[in-house]
């Protein structure tokens, strides 16, 4: 008897416990000025988990002589953008984000590219307006 009112206990809190929510995979779609499609960053919760993250070149300009593409985290919390890291012309990459950049990645809402000197910022902050910028979505 006091064997199935444990399992009738057991089954109810199962039934009525909160559902957790799966990690996110998290995606940015940076657009241009036009819109256009540009350059695709994601990362999974493995990814995070190993500081990385996924870049897709789907079209940029070419990058002029010393210089650089660096992403840049927006937080929620309109603190300064962080630093995701140089972009490169290849079409598939994986950056390795410093440890300061990971702690918030999963708190940005946005992502946006700057050109910078080659090597990137030596201010740690943009030093140019964003020429591509996409918000982050969760799947």
């Amino acid at each position: 008897m006091a064997g199935a009112a444990f399992a009738l206990v057991a089954l109810l809190y199962v039934g009525f416990a909160p559902l957790r929510e799966p990690p996110a995979t998290m995606v940015a779609v940076l657009t241009d000025a036009q819109a256009e499609p540009s350059i695709l960053i994601s990362w999974t919760p493995a990814q995070a988990a190993k500081r990385q993250v996924s870049v897709r070149i789907l079209t940029h300009p070419d990058m002029a002589p010393a210089t650089a593409w660096e992403a840049w985290l927006l937080p929620a919390d309109n603190t300064p953008p962080v630093s995701l890291g140089l972009i490169t012309n290849d079409i598939n990459q994986t950056l390795q984000v410093a440890e300061a950049s990971a702690r918030v990645l999963n708190r940005a809402i946005a992502i946006g590219v700057s050109v910078e000197p080659k090597g990137g910022s030596v201010t740690g902050r943009p030093t140019e307006p964003f020429l591509l910028k996409g918000r982050m979505l969760r799947f």
